[in-house]
């Protein structure tokens, strides 16, 4: 008889399943020290009681509801979280009954339109624990970090210092690289072990003309947080500015802008289940207030004449013209929203399943990780060995979609970060408080049958040309015209014409084109770090090869795309190069009428 787990918070007795044993939330005690089969295929002896369930949380967010999302797998949370019906009834709320031009005028909308900007802004403070005063409303963390580095720039000087770190957001590099070459100031990195900052040498790098130390909190693409609550104390000696981009941290773990002891904090509303276009900056509204505008016009200015103005102190200063007044409302609805949730259990689940995933790719071959687990808020990124099989992420990334699993591939606005490593374009996931142990099962197992199908193309040998249409038109579904394409994509790589002049831009992996003619016949080779990209140039030559230009210019290879079934796939926003390989061919050929004049 196999032993049985005696649940001590409730009475069920039927077997669990391993996914089932992920849904549970309580205390059980195995009795047997032995694999129990039909129950767990883990040993677990204690799993923490805890509150959050996340099929509950997920049943708040209307987008999971529709029709054609009911197998989707939203990953993809590091670059949006999505929306919650509570902050989706806050935007129809204010367009229904306040919208007006707040802090403009005294009739009744106005002064509601008003009172709901206000409010978010006490709700936004409490959750940091700042006051209402130092929170300035922008369109996001990009923004609020250009609003920084515009507004200290009177306060910089020639050869004083920004020091950031290679694990940077873009918005928070791209700025300063600015504002240090209008000053003629110096950025420097401080030194990373395999890509997360080594925050216990930024000590020996601060000096007199240290002037602005910015962080991010927690990196976009390996998931670390750091720890800034050590960096103020270090910075206490030092008459210099401490940002922090919260971007990542605001809505996976709680936020106190007093321990952080920085004089700035920029975060978004969207990563935060908050709406698009919402964000703020964070600051002493005494030190605000010594900052130049960003933005001049409307509303921020006390009076104006033709040969002065003066402007209101912060943070009306910041906050000129007519701002997005309902995704502001929208932002304290998102934040009241998360304050309600069971923070601490959603933050455990959030690590559990980031390092289920970690663990679970770590055992494939072909996956090189570029995060860790450790101390990590719910990211995992990786490459494709190139080594071990023939392939990108980018690839992978479309398979995954096909699956209705919603990732992120490319350099995440990051690229010194992956170029400090020497990597190419990363996959990315990203998870949230609605995913679950088997919406990540899910993805990896897409994972394996992807690196299945990758292995089983190498024994199998690309068509003939008259055999690459049939092909593709008999193909079943997607995944099997995909499959083609990728065995299409083993040809031979042509790395001659792997030139700059033969670039085709407009393709997220690299992808080159180069074309000769001969008694008015073309002949196209094509490349691509991309291996569908490849498969796909296999197609375009199979059209264009031998054809004069005319032929080329006037085919309709749009209606050819969708009597093959791909026209779904060859969107500008999947980043396939086809597009854009084959315009780039038309464009290339001269037509026979203007030979002759």
């Amino acid at each position: 008889m196999k032993p049985q787990p005696v649940f001590l918070l409730n009475e069920l007795k039927r077997p669990l399943s391993r996914q089932t044993n992920r849904q549970f939330y309580g205390i059980f005690l195995i009795l047997s020290s032995t694999d129990i089969e039909g129950y767990f295929t883990e040993r677990i002896d204690l799993v923490p009681e805890t509150t959050f369930n996340p099929h509950e949380f997920k049943a708040q967010f209307p987008i999971f509801d529709q029709a054609e999302n009911e197998k989707l797998i939203y990953v993809d949370n590091a670059a949006t979280t999505q929306k919650p019906q509570a902050v989706i009834d806050r935007l129809t709320h204010f367009y229904l009954y306040e919208n007006a031009n707040a802090h403009r005028a005294s009739h009744r909308l106005a002064r509601a339109a008003t009172d709901a900007i206000e409010n978010s802004r006490k709700i936004i403070a409490g959750f940091i624990n700042a006051n209402d005063r130092d929170i300035v409303f922008c369109r996001g963390t990009t923004e609020g970090f250009n609003l920084l580095a515009n507004g200290l720039a009177s306060q910089c000087h020639a050869q004083e210092e920004i020091i950031i770190t290679s694990a940077e957001h873009h918005a928070n590099i791209l700025p300063w690289r600015r504002l240090a070459e209008q000053r003629n100031m110096k950025i420097r990195l401080v030194p990373d072990i395999d890509g997360i900052p080594d925050l216990s040498q930024l000590a020996s790098m601060l000096s007199d003309n240290t002037r602005i130390v910015s962080f991010t909190m927690t990196s976009n693409v390996l998931g670390c947080k750091l720890n800034l609550e050590s960096v103020a104390q270090l910075l206490k000696d030092h008459p210099c500015f401490y940002v922090i981009d919260a971007a990542q941290g605001l809505g996976h773990c709680p936020i106190d802008v007093d321990k952080l002891g920085c004089d700035f904090l920029v975060a978004s509303a969207h990563k935060a289940y908050g709406p698009l276009g919402a964000g703020f900056v964070y600051g002493k509204q005494k030190v605000l207030s010594t900052l130049d505008p960003y933005l001049l016009g409307g509303e921020m200015v006390k009076s104006v004449t033709l040969d002065a103005a003066e402007f209101n102190k912060a943070p009306g200063r910041f906050e000129a013209g007519t701002m997005q007044l309902a995704s502001i409302a929208g932002f304290g609805a998102a934040i009241e929203f998360l304050s309600q949730q069971d923070r601490e259990g959603m933050h455990a689940h959030e690590v559990r399943l980031i390092q289920h995933i970690h663990k679970e790719l770590s055992s494939l071959p072909a996956i090189q990780l570029i995060s860790k687990p450790e101390n990590n808020l719910g990211i995992c990124t990786f490459n494709i060995k190139s080594d071990v099989i023939e392939a990108t992420s980018g690839d992978l990334a479309q398979w995954l979609d096909e699956h209705d699993i919603a990732v992120r591939v490319g350099y995440h606005c990051a690229q010194p970060l992956y170029e400090s490593r020497a990597l190419q374009q990363g996959l990315r996931i990203s998870v949230a408080g609605y995913n679950t142990f088997e919406d990540c099962d899910k993805v990896v197992r897409v994972i394996r049958e992807w690196i299945d199908n990758i292995e089983e193309s190498k024994t199998t040998t690309t068509p003939c040309s008259n055999s690459i249409l049939e092909s593709l038109q008999n193909a079943k579904n997607w995944q099997a015209r995909y499959k083609m394409l990728m065995e299409f994509g083993q040809e031979e790589r042509d790395e001659s014409i792997q030139a700059d002049d033969n670039i085709i831009h407009g393709c997220e992996a690299k992808t080159w084109l180069a074309g000769s003619q001969v008694d008015g016949k073309y002949q196209f080779i094509t490349d691509s770090e991309s291996r569908i990209i490849r498969g796909l140039g296999v197609l375009m030559k199979h059209w264009f090869n031998g054809k004069d230009a005319d032929f080329i210019q006037n085919f309709d290879w749009e209606t050819e795309c969708q009597k093959l079934g791909l026209t779904r796939h060859l969107s500008a926003s999947r980043n396939n190069g086809f597009r854009a390989m084959i315009l780039t061919a038309q464009c290339s050929v001269v037509p026979t009428s203007s030979d002759s004049e």
